[in-house]
């Protein structure tokens, strides 16, 4: 939670603690529920989001609309549906992408954690580039100076 708010600081941003958290867990016991309806579903959400090459911009605005503190029932389908939509998305088409394909995406969500963990790291957000890992969201910009060493161009 302190680096969260550091970070946010720094950079000039808002930021709180989600409501609700996207991971639903016992704070006073530290034990995380079975049951996770927030996090598995925009986590797999996020999954076919990245498939139409346009992952990033599904983050950025969805995660925005989680930790920025300016919504509240980030997760109702009237509210994430406005949050997606700013990205180019129609919730209802992603969601019955999700809809009875669970397994399959999380067998690639299984795959991706077992990668992170061969490069060496554990957490969110790492992203791993020609084998060289980039750990923090304030590494993202040195990730993308590295792919534009290799060649990575502007989409116009």
């Amino acid at each position: 939670m302190l680096d969260c708010a550091r970070i946010a600081e720094y950079r000039g941003m808002t930021f709180i603690w989600p409501r609700p958290d996207p991971v639903v867990i016992d704070r006073e016991k530290g034990r995380i529920s079975e049951d996770q309806p927030y996090i598995h579903n925009i986590t797999r959400l996020g999954v076919i989001a990245s498939e139409t090459g346009d992952g990033l911009e599904f983050l950025n605005v969805v995660s925005k609309s989680i930790f920025d503190g300016t919504t509240v029932d980030w997760h109702k389908p009237e509210i994430l549906s406005q949050t997606v939509a700013a990205a180019g998305f129609n919730l209802d088409v992603l969601q019955q992408q999700v809809t009875g394909h669970e397994v399959e995406i999380d067998s690639r969500i299984q795959q991706n954690q077992e990668a992170l963990e061969k490069s060496g790291h554990w957490g969110v957000p790492t992203l791993v580039y020609e084998g060289e890992p980039f750990f923090g969201q304030d590494r993202v910009d040195l990730a993308l100076w590295r792919m534009k060493q290799n060649g990575l161009k502007t989409r116009t």
